[in-house]
C-alpha cells in the first residue's frame, strides 16, 4: 500500500509527508525501508529527504536498515559524481 501511494500519488504534498512520518517513526523495519524508498521515488533530490536517509544510516536501531541507507547514499553519492 505504501508503494503505491507513493507512486500513484508522488505530487501531493501529503504524500511527502505520510512518507516522512513513518520512515521517523514506525516500529516495523520494513515499514521504514518502504517508506524511505517511496520518499527516494517521491522526491530523490529532496534535501530532507537525503537528511532523513542520513538519519537512518547512523541512527535507525535496525542493522540492516543501516546498511541499506548506507549503501543508498552511496549510490546517491556515485550519480551525483557522475560515476
Amino acid at each position: 500500500a505504501i508503494q503505491v501511494l507513493a507512486r500513484g500519488w508522488k505530487d501531493d504534498p501529503e504524500t511527502l509527508l505520510f512518507l516522512k512520518d513513518l520512515a521517523r517513526s514506525n516500529e516495523n523495519e520494513n515499514v521504514r525501508r518502504i517508506a524511505l524508498e517511496g520518499l527516494l521515488e517521491v522526491a530523490p533530490e529532496n534535501p530532507q529527504v537525503i537528511a532523513l536517509l542520513r538519519d537512518c544510516a547512523a541512527l535507525d536501531p535496525s542493522n540492516r536498515l543501516r546498511e541499506w541507507a548506507t549503501a543508498k547514499l552511496g549510490e546517491i553519492d556515485s550519480q551525483s559524481q557522475g560515476v
